[in-house]
């Protein structure tokens, strides 16, 4: 292989072309730095574009999701069976700690993806609690009241209950069969 065919940075061979300025071989991702920004940022030949590894193991597949500067930011757990599904596309954790990816120019989240379409007023529910546990035994689909029992104690949490009006009285509701009942307020919570 000749050099001309070896990025200089990284030693990639993905596209390399003379970057004319400097003189140097550049895989796409660094002659892009070059032309962007006049400078190389780093000397790796991943890309942020670059699709996830996928390790798979006896019986489910980790979805390994690095952040910009290639550390690791979390192992995505799906079934086997759905390796095919997501392989095609780049996932990556948003904000809300949800494994989330483009699909036809719109952002989806992977359990919406491996679970299909759900019916209106439906919600996909994590079992475990874990956002990135997405194997098939660890995701059903419930209703919002199903889906909101399932939740932990919030860290701002001082009496103990799992909705908690933070503030100088406490809010006192419920659900029954479906509907929600505001019971109305108290100043003091005296349980303990």
């Amino acid at each position: 292989m000749a050099k001309e065919d070896i990025c200089e940075i990284c030693g990639s061979e993905n596209r390399v072309r003379r970057y004319k300025k400097t003189n140097q071989c550049l895989c796409e991702k660094h002659y892009k730095q070059m032309y962007n920004k006049g400078r190389i940022s780093d000397n790796s030949p991943k890309s942020i574009y670059e699709r996830n590894e996928i390790i798979i193991k006896d019986n489910y597949a980790e979805i390994i999701i690095l952040d910009s500067y290639y550390n690791l930011k979390g192992k995505c757990l799906i079934s086997i069976d759905k390796i095919d599904l997501v392989k095609k596309h780049k996932w990556r954790i948003n904000g809300h700690g949800y494994v989330c990816g483009i699909l036809n120019g719109k952002e989806v989240q992977i359990q919406k993806l491996i679970m299909g379409e759900v019916e209106d007023g439906k919600e996909i529910d994590h079992v475990s609690r874990d956002k990135l546990d997405n194997r098939d035994e660890n995701l059903r689909v419930t209703t919002r009241i199903e889906n909101s029992q399932n939740r932990g104690i919030a860290s701002n949490n001082t009496s103990g209950g799992l909705q908690e009006c933070v503030g100088k009285r406490i809010e006192i509701d419920g659900e029954l069969i479906n509907k929600h009942l505001n019971w109305g307020y108290i100043k003091d919570l005296k349980m303990r």
